[in-house]
């Protein structure tokens, strides 16, 4: 199932509270991202975890 428009600005909106340093370590691999998605959005980390991969590179490239 894939996150509607508003998990995915909620998502984007957490990363963006984050200091710079700790966003760049949890975006820096999949299993950080993982990790941090399960201890502050259990839900979203759950309904997204079949294609996490994909949800990592595409929030990657917001943060580049």
């Amino acid at each position: 199932m894939a996150l509607s428009e508003v998990e995915k600005e909620l998502v984007i909106q957490m990363l963006d509270e984050l200091d710079d340093r700790v966003r760049r370590i949890v975006l820096a691999s999949l299993e950080a991202l993982a990790e941090w998605l399960r201890n502050v959005a259990y839900a979203i980390f759950q309904k997204i975890r079949p294609m996490l991969q994909s949800f990592w590179q595409w929030l990657k490239s917001l943060f580049a």
